[in-house]
């Protein structure tokens, strides 16, 4: 049953998925595990002490100690030999963000594809302390091998401020050593000339609010908050849960596994919107080459299957859930949190919903109307609602 995925508990003889997940489930349903050979001498000890005199007399004059818990061996190498203890804050990879490259031009994807083979190839046929390991090495490699020095992101930066400051000035008539000055100070006429054309054209594609918040936003001094006000208010708009609090999700009957086509069709189709990276720096344009190779493909559905299952270590979950988290305030005052999320994260989340889509058409047909352009069917219930 292990290569299948299942295991059977040797206290009750229940069968049940592998992953970490599903053994702590089980651990909370069943009690706690006591190995074959553990329960055997236990019931034999506690046979002597109800029979025997001598053992009866030595228990009354010993107090009876707490029996040791003890978990399953392959838990044990997953959760305190691939470091699920560590705290996620203080994780120094989650204290950093590193820039790294969001595209790869195509004549780089043969040098991506050598670096993610020694990484992706026979992770499907490794044990589990060896998919948790590699689940960590495969969230480092965009760090790794495509990390972008101080120098390189800040001149990335720019290269495009100076692209589009040069634009703006062409677009204005500004000669280009009018338009930026070294000195970084620019000149008040220029700068009028710009915000008026940005004014003119706002006005011509129907954006007339954002066209008066641009005109009364002149003269005005920003508004600078410290990290601490920010962090503060945020945890105010967004208090945290306690997630020991949290219900067990139930446990799926069988397996859930995934083919290498839903994997491609997702990462071609559906993670196209968000380019921004999470804290890992895979992005969906990373993702695409090694679509290309099917031996990659196939190693691809298989931590996308893992972790749809749950079996990965605490460290690679925390790192999964780990978010970007950029904040913008907004002109009154207030702030917008904007996430980055794991494209690892998306990708499973994908791959699961295309698994549902029609049945939850069918069950919030009558709750949620639009749901798969059913539109037409929301206008007809309101014009029924309303003659009645």
């Amino acid at each position: 049953m292990i290569p299948q995925g299942l295991v059977r508990c040797e206290v009750c003889g229940h069968v049940h998925g592998a992953s970490v997940r599903a053994r702590r489930a089980h651990v909370s349903a069943c009690g706690d595990y006591v190995p074959r050979k553990a329960a055997m001498a236990r019931a034999r000890d506690n046979y002597r002490h109800e029979t025997e005199t001598s053992s009866a007399m030595q228990a009354a004059v010993q107090p009876e100690q707490e029996p040791v818990r003890t978990l399953p061996r392959a838990m044990r190498e997953v959760c305190v030999g691939q470091g699920g203890e560590n705290d996620p804050t203080t994780d120094p990879w989650m204290q950093e963000r590193v820039a790294t490259k969001r595209y790869l031009h195509k004549k780089e994807w043969a040098a991506w594809l050598e670096v993610c083979r020694p990484a992706f190839l026979g992770y499907g046929a490794s044990s589990q302390a060896e998919r948790c390991r590699r689940q960590l090495v495969i969230m480092d490699l965009v760090r790794t091998h495509l990390a972008m020095g101080r120098g390189e992101a800040q001149r990335r930066r720019d290269a495009v401020a100076g692209q589009a400051a040069r634009a703006a000035g062409a677009r204005n008539g500004i000669p280009q050593d009018e338009g930026a000055q070294d000195d970084g100070v620019q000149d008040e006429d220029a700068q009028a000339r710009r915000t008026a054309a940005r004014v003119e054209m706002l006005c011509m594609l129907n954006a007339a609010g954002r066209a008066a918040r641009m005109l009364t936003r002149d003269g005005e001094d920003l508004v600078r908050s410290s990290a601490a006000e920010v962090v503060r208010e945020v945890d105010g708009l967004y208090p945290q849960e306690d997630v020991s609090t949290f219900p067990q999700p139930p446990l799926p009957v069988t397996v859930v596994g995934v083919e290498k086509d839903e994997v491609s069709r997702a990462i071609r189709r559906r993670l196209t919107r968000g380019a921004a990276p999470g804290l890992d720096g895979w992005t969906r344009e990373l993702l695409y080459p090694l679509t290309q190779d099917s031996a990659l493909l196939m190693e691809v559905a298989v931590l996308t299957a893992d972790i749809l299952n749950g079996n990965v270590s605490e460290q690679m979950a925390h790192r999964l859930r780990a978010t970007a988290l950029t904040i913008l305030r907004k002109p009154n005052g207030k702030y917008r949190p904007i996430g980055a999320e794991s494209v690892w994260a998306k990708l499973a989340s994908m791959v699961a919903f295309d698994r549902v889509v029609e049945a939850s058409r069918r069950i919030f047909a009558g709750v949620q109307f639009g749901v798969g352009g059913q539109i037409e069917l929301a206008i007809a219930r309101v014009r029924k609602d309303f003659e009645e």
